[in-house]
């Protein structure tokens, strides 16, 4: 399935209120809101999000990969999406 940059912002940031649903997190980040400052995203949350990447957008997100700085917030999750999109 090919993926406008619209899309991929649309399915990472319902990825990301999904997370902040079963948090208990009233407020919903924006594009820049730091999800690792605002502990929407840690790093044993990171694995599932990035098993979810995974799924959604049929890429491979390798061990070098889970830095939480490529999960540091919306914008960055979708760059990292679209570079991995561009090589597969």
């Amino acid at each position: 399935r090919q993926y406008m940059t619209k899309d991929i912002q649309a399915v990472v940031t319902q990825l990301v209120t999904e997370i902040c649903i079963k948090r208990g997190l009233k407020d919903k980040p924006t594009s820049d809101t730091s999800l690792v400052k605002s502990d929407i995203i840690d790093s044993l949350g990171l694995i599932t999000f990035a098993a979810k990447l995974e799924e959604e957008f049929g890429i491979r997100i390798s061990v070098p990969d889970m830095h939480l700085k490529n999960f540091e917030n919306i914008e960055l999750i979708c760059e990292f999406v679209r570079s991995k999109l561009s090589k597969a």
